[in-house]
């Protein structure tokens, strides 16, 4: 978008918010990760489209205006999904990761596809075995002995996409215990559960926020069934329990939930 200086620009959206917005873009154009700048961006962009909506503007101008507004959230959105591109703590870089991705993708296959096709293999080569891994467990292990839980097929996931330059967030949520459309439960029911989000926008078929879930343990795009709890780059960011047992003596940990709908089940984006 090239930034006019014109003064109706300043009624809804400086040239400074653009020098902002570009200012957290490389040469390269690639994204600079600065929470506090995204944050700024995020509520200058806000303010600009409520003063779009009290602008007294002719047509033209108010299209032209909405064009820039509109970019602006864009290109925010994008900064903020390229986070989600980098190694984090408990998703490592790995060429092998590139590898086995690979696989699925080619330059003429659409995205949906080759997403959908390496969530299948995945969900064939490795196998779910809840002795198998512990939360420490390192991602280079559980792809070369391919067997582990929910939180090592999203985490491979998310690390052999971010290794081909996509940005993907772990989901950290449950399943219901029975699921809506009926059949027999999911594998991960009666447990926390984890999927991945595939940062894809104008994608037909993606909601509109851009982000496509994908359960890579079930093998499936996941619907009303699956109540999701939060997001980050990976487990360590959502954990949904934290703390320390102090005490003498041997200890065991069981965890079991149950979940149910209460209500009318409305999909959501």
């Amino acid at each position: 978008y090239e930034i006019s200086t014109r003064d109706w620009s300043s009624d809804v959206c400086s040239s400074d918010l653009a020098a902002k917005a570009l200012a957290l873009v490389r040469d390269d154009g690639s994204a600079v990760a600065i929470p506090e700048a995204l944050e700024q961006l995020r509520d200058d962009s806000a303010q600009a489209a409520a003063r779009l909506g009290r602008a007294d503007v002719g047509g033209t101008t108010r299209g032209i205006l909405q064009d820039l507004v509109t970019g602006l959230e864009e290109m925010l959105a994008t900064l903020e999904a390229n986070e989600f591109t980098h190694a984090s703590p408990l998703i490592e870089t790995c060429a092998e990761f590139a590898d086995y991705a690979l696989g699925s993708f080619s330059r003429s296959r659409p995205i949906i596809e080759a997403l959908s096709d390496l969530m299948t293999r995945l969900q064939a080569d490795f196998h779910f075995d809840p002795t198998a891994t512990t939360v420490s467990t390192p991602l280079a292990e559980f792809h070369r002995n391919r067997r582990g839980v929910c939180q090592d097929f999203a985490h491979l996931m998310a690390g052999a996409m971010r290794m081909l330059g996509l940005p993907v967030r772990y989901v950290s949520g449950y399943l219901l215990t029975q699921p809506p459309e009926g059949g027999p439960a999911l594998v991960g029911a009666d447990a926390s559960h984890a999927w991945v989000q595939v940062y894809c926008p104008g994608t037909p078929g993606v909601p509109t926020d851009g982000w496509l879930d994908l359960d890579p343990t079930n093998d499936l795009v996941p619907g009303t069934g699956h109540v999701r709890v939060a997001v980050g780059r990976d487990f360590g960011d959502v954990t949904p329990l934290r703390g320390v047992i102090r005490g003498g003596g041997r200890h065991t940990l069981s965890v079991g939930v149950t979940t149910r709908v209460v209500g009318p089940v409305v999909a959501t984006a």
